[in-house]
Parts: structure tokens; sequence; C-alpha cells
């Protein structure tokens, strides 16, 4: 018995898929304006009071995105230059690229 348990390469993997497969979406939420200035609606219909700060919760939504997504990066840059390439065309460039993409530009053999 060691100190440490053994590694579940099969479960790392899933959980590496789980959160690369959120880079756009974390993208998409730091590059939203930090705070939405909006007018406020004046009406006369009753309204139910609101419970907690959305300006605050849109905030901390925004700096724990922007938190994954540097250490998104922080990972990928710390991997050889074939692995983050992989990575990075499968997960984090706009366009969403597949191994039968690569295939096709590559005059039908694989790169």
């Amino acid at each position: 018995m060691g100190l440490l348990r053994d590694v579940d390469f099969n479960q790392t993997r899933e959980n590496a898929k789980d959160t690369l497969a959120n880079y756009r979406r974390l993208q998409r939420i730091t590059g939203r304006s930090k705070i939405d200035i909006k007018s406020p609606i004046i009406t006369d219909m009753p309204k139910s009071p609101s419970h907690g700060n959305k300006t605050e919760d849109a905030l901390l939504q925004h700096i724990n995105a922007e938190g994954e997504l540097n250490a998104i990066v922080a990972g990928l840059m710390s991997l050889p230059l074939t692995s983050r390439a992989v990575l990075y065309y499968s997960f984090c460039d706009k366009e969403r690229y597949s191994t039968t993409l690569f295939v096709i530009k590559s005059g039908g053999r694989m790169i």
C-alpha cells in the first residue's frame, strides 16, 4: 500500500475532455463586458422583491471564468508543441476541427 493512489488514466482523460470542452464557453463569458449597464424599466405593475445582486453574480462569473481559462492555457503551454497543437485545434480554436478535416486537407493521407 503506497502513499498515493494509482492513477486512473481513463478517468483523467475524461476529466481533461470535460474541462477542455468548456474552453469556448469560458471564452464567451470572458469576452462579455464586466459590467452591463441597463436602463431601469418603469412600470406600474407590482413587482416581487428580488433577492441577490445580479451585477455581483455576473462579475463573479466573469472572474471565475477568467481564472479557469488561464489555468487551461497554462496547462496547454506546459505540453509539447505537437500535443498542444492537437488539443488547441480540437477544443480551443473558434473553428471545430476533426481528424476527418485533417485527412481531407492533407490529400487523403493521415498527418
